[in-house]
């Protein structure tokens, strides 16, 4: 389904967040116990439009802008983005996010043609995931 998949664990013990940067076999352990692998949500209902990564690319001026929902996400203390992750071909972005804070982020286009894919941590929702052409927006061209 996404052409830049990256495997996702979490510990359901202490909660721990783990990502595999490669596919390989192992199951990644934690408080001793095998850790359970996330698969992002297809929610068909009212989470969508808060918890999708919209990929937004921008060519004429060679960005990627990337928020999450289509609506504004609550970023509260009990509920809110903890990390959104945004992958062009092989380079990894990573930002971490506090209550209170702006679920979004703007890196350099490295390739007008590259593959994108975006991936949000929401608790208590969890992982939600997007590639480029589904949602996307391109503005410039």
């Amino acid at each position: 389904m996404f052409p830049v998949e990256r495997k996702f664990y979490k510990c359901d013990h202490c909660g721990n967040l783990f990502l595999a940067h490669q596919d390989g076999q192992a199951i990644p352990l934690c408080c001793a116990a095998p850790m359970r692998m996330l698969t992002p949500n297809q929610d068909d209902g009212m989470l969508i439009p808060s918890h999708w990564p919209r990929i937004i690319v921008n060519t004429d001026e060679n960005t990627v802008h990337v928020k999450v929902g289509m609506i504004q996400h609550p970023m509260d203390a009990n509920h809110y983005i903890r990390w959104l992750l945004c992958i062009q071909n092989n380079h990894t972005l990573l930002r971490y996010f506090k209550p209170g804070g702006k679920p979004e982020m703007i890196f350099p286009l490295h390739e007008p043609d590259a593959t994108l894919a975006a991936y949000s941590y929401c608790e208590p929702h969890g992982l939600w995931a997007a590639v480029y052409g589904l949602p996307e927006i391109v503005v410039g061209g």
